[in-house]
């Protein structure tokens, strides 16, 4: 395994096993509650239930979601895209696939950020309240369904790389 590669598979490694319970339990503490209930776990939701969780966080949880998403929710679409991105050049022989692998992995850290700043300025904002901005909103759910579509079609693309390049080595 190249340096590259193992840079990116325990960066990923070490952020899901040790800072990301961390991080899931410092926001359940700032929240004062034990579910955790976040927009970007969902692949579908409503600016109604935007506005349950601004009545649910109330000012202190807010100032966690905030936060969190601000630190480590920056980092963790880096690190994912970072993997995706090194290992499908690793695994992809064809290179659509290396291509189009790369786009997903890209647009899927794109949209998490945009994501996240969109739901934190909802959280954030009395623009909802005032009608002619209620608009600026609606996209939200399209950024987190296009964030997971991306992952998912990256990761696809990972596995069949994978699959692909195994077969190739078998055979030759």
């Amino acid at each position: 395994m190249k340096k590259i590669e193992k840079i990116a598979l325990y960066s990923l490694l070490g952020f899901v096993v040790v800072l990301f319970p961390v991080w899931l339990i410092l926001f359940s503490l700032a929240t004062q509650t034990h579910t955790i209930s976040m927009p970007d776990t969902a692949f579908l939701y409503s600016n109604s239930y935007l506005e349950s969780l601004r009545t649910f966080y109330g000012e202190t949880g807010i100032a966690s979601y905030v936060w969190t998403h601000l630190t480590f929710d920056l980092a963790f679409p880096i690190l994912y895209g970072f993997f995706l991105v090194v290992f499908i050049r690793k695994y992809a022989i064809k290179r659509p696939l290396l291509v189009i692998g790369t786009i997903f992995a890209l647009l899927a850290v794109f949209f998490d950020w945009f994501e996240n700043i969109t739901v934190i300025l909802y959280l954030t904002t009395i623009f909802q309240y005032w009608h002619p901005f209620t608009w600026i909103f609606s996209p939200i759910t399209f950024l987190t369904m296009a964030k997971w579509l991306c992952l998912f079609a990256a990761i696809i693309i990972l596995i069949v790389s994978i699959i692909q390049k195994r077969k190739a080595v078998s055979h030759a």
